[in-house]
């Protein structure tokens, strides 16, 4: 069968899974989640995950699915053709949460990027799932395959992580000396009457002296002399 296509079988349980579905389900796209430095704690000891992936409308579909931990990332195998492959290949962008068999949410979601693996990694996604399900997933597998060839894949999916804004590039030593100087001369010559800065400048330094803050009679700002003086 084209791994592009579901098999009859999931068809028929995804129908059923999908009536079953709990109405909670959908609040875990909206859920507060975790916090990227608690990655997916909230998973441990479960036994089902509420996997949301998103449409292209950004719709939330919520899905239960078997899993496993491991190198602090999450595993589950799935039918290649079922449509949450499709919205991973479209929006890696996924949330999972600890939940019951219908999907009702027991935990905070944690935020993650989804990835189909390739064959050479099946293996060690493999060994993840089954750590968390024994002979239970044994026998449960191998009645399935008995009835039907399925193309499967693996999904992995890491946590997000924070990213960190950089952090304002100081000016040089040299860009802040002018500007200081620029400032100091513009407050000089307010003291000495010319029109007042803008809101929010400080006056600073002293007074100019009373020949050079007098103002004319005809209302014009004054003549600045030189204060310094020829060898």
């Amino acid at each position: 069968m084209p791994s592009s296509q579901r098999s009859r079988i999931t068809a028929a349980t995804d129908s059923i899974y999908g009536r079953m579905r709990h109405a909670d389900a959908w609040s875990s796209a909206t859920a507060q989640p975790l916090p990227p430095e608690r990655g997916f704690e909230s998973l441990h000891a479960h036994k089902y995950c509420l996997l949301t992936t998103f449409r292209r409308s950004g719709e939330p579909v919520p899905t239960p699915v078997w899993f496993g931990l491991a190198e602090g990332k999450v595993y589950f195998r799935t039918e290649a053709g079922v449509g949450k492959v499709k919205r991973i290949r479209n929006n890696p962008r996924v949330r999972v949460a600890p939940c019951t068999l219908r999907g009702r949410p027991l935990g905070p979601p944690g935020e993650g990027r989804a990835l189909v693996l390739g064959a050479e990694d099946s293996e060690r996604a493999e060994r993840a799932i089954a750590a968390n399900y024994g002979l239970v997933r044994k026998l449960y597998e191998g009645i399935g395959n008995r009835f039907s060839s399925i193309d499967q894949v693996y999904i992995e999916i890491a946590p997000l992580t924070r990213t960190r804004s950089p952090a304002p590039t100081p000016p040089s030593s040299g860009a802040a000396r002018q500007a200081g100087l620029v400032a100091s001369g513009l407050r000089a010559l307010q003291n000495c009457g010319w029109p007042r800065l803008p809101s929010g400048v400080s006056r600073v330094g002293s007074r100019c002296g009373s020949s050079h803050s007098r103002r004319r009679s005809n209302g014009t700002a004054p003549t600045i002399r030189s204060t310094s003086h020829d060898p």
